[in-house]
């Protein structure tokens, strides 16, 4: 009898161990029951995170946790989250939820208050940014550009952004001095495909190649220049065919020509473009790895067309990518005088949020690469030819 007892206690210990199993993986996988129904019925998981963190989660505008985090049991529908954080602007969208799988968001909340930093005093004119955004060139060669100790500062200087935030460390590096002969603040600069040397242009028959590590410089004759150039842009080509080759022939088919091709997403898994006609200029994103989901379907073969900003061909702005891949940077002209307004918005064109208004000179704006902050050109003086950069902060 203990014997029988004994294989009893086990068995039903083994049918509990099962049935608790089998329950967790089914609550796992988004089952739940309905008491209504008396049936088991499977549900979606959303996945909500946010930068910064901290963000009150509301869903149908019922208060639910705080970001980072899931919330489960909710049945195949399309809902309104919404996340409100301090200091930061609301954040709303509309999420499709799928039964069976973790629906994934990430939102990126703007800042209420921006801060604008100077990043340079001595002058700033002609910044450009490094294809990979690591690092910014830009000239100073106003007849005040000195330092402290009254030494001359003309010349073409480099800010390092790679894995530094704006502080005392991220100072900029005089690249190279202008001399009595050579005027290099004055020169065109061209970047090289892989970011590792500008060649500078003086006049048309004066160019220097500059190692950006090493600062070795070496002057070329015309013929060196154009055979420079032809290999970059080649290099340029062979990069963007190697990306494009990475999608099959039915995507292949839906991207637009590489003359349309504005730039490559940083995660390389989307594509700005533009479209124009008589009367405006029209930007779109074609998402070729959607994992997020939102109010729109994804299509049959994965891919998503976003249109996410237009404007009349004569006052068109700029646009470029946010670090995230998630988001754009826009600058909006208002006036003649480079006046406008910068914004950042997600690649459907939603949640489109100012960060700056005023002058920003040749319409430019640079996001620092881990998205904290944007790098503008403007001026807030009454002298017109001393403009500085300064950084306005995201989050």
């Amino acid at each position: 009898m203990t014997r029988y007892k004994a294989v009893i206690t086990v068995l039903l210990t083994l049918i509990l161990l099962l049935t608790a199993s089998t329950a967790v993986m089914f609550f796992a996988r988004g089952y739940q029951f309905d008491v209504n129904d008396r049936n088991l019925k499977q549900t979606g998981i959303l996945s909500l995170n946010s930068t910064p963190t901290g963000a009150l989660i509301y869903i149908n505008d019922v208060p639910q946790d705080v970001t980072d985090n899931s919330i489960t049991g909710l049945k195949e529908a399309t809902y309104t989250v919404r996340l409100e954080k301090s200091g930061y602007h609301t954040w709303t969208k509309d999420v499709q939820i799928v039964s069976g799988e973790v629906n994934q968001v990430h939102a990126l909340l703007i800042s209420s208050f921006p801060e604008i930093k100077p990043l340079t005093i001595t002058g700033a004119q002609s910044p450009t940014m490094s294809p990979d955004r690591q690092r910014m060139i830009y000239s100073v060669n106003t007849e005040n550009a000195q330092n402290q100790d009254g030494e001359q500062q003309k010349g073409l200087w480099v800010l390092d952004l790679a894995g530094r935030p704006f502080n005392i460390l991220n100072r900029p590096n005089l690249l190279i001095a202008d001399t009595d002969r050579f005027k290099y603040s004055q020169g065109n600069l061209t970047w090289s495909a892989d970011s590792q040397s500008v060649l500078i242009k003086i006049d048309d028959v004066t160019y220097f190649l500059i190692d950006i590590q090493s600062k070795d410089t070496t002057q070329l004759v015309a013929k060196d220049v154009n055979e420079l150039l032809a290999k970059w842009d080649d290099e340029q080509k062979q990069n963007d065919e190697l990306l494009r080759e990475r999608f099959s022939t039915e995507v292949q088919a839906l991207l637009p020509s590489t003359s349309s091709v504005i730039s490559w997403s940083p995660d390389q898994t989307k594509i700005l473009f533009s479209e124009e006609n008589d009367q405006k200029i029209v930007y779109k994103i074609i998402d070729l790895n959607p994992k997020e989901y939102t109010d729109l379907a994804k299509s049959a073969d994965g891919v998503k067309t976003y249109t996410v900003h237009e404007k009349e061909k004569d006052n068109a702005g700029y646009i470029t990518w946010y670090p995230d891949s998630k988001h754009v940077l826009v600058f909006e002209p208002t006036s003649a005088d480079d006046t406008g307004q910068v914004s950042i918005m997600e690649i459907e064109g939603t949640n489109k949020i100012s960060i700056y208004s005023g002058k920003v000179l040749g319409g430019l704006v640079y996001p620092h690469p881990d998205g904290s902050r944007v790098i503008i050109q403007t001026n807030f003086t009454d002298d017109s030819s001393q403009s500085n950069l300064y950084s306005v902060s995201v989050y």
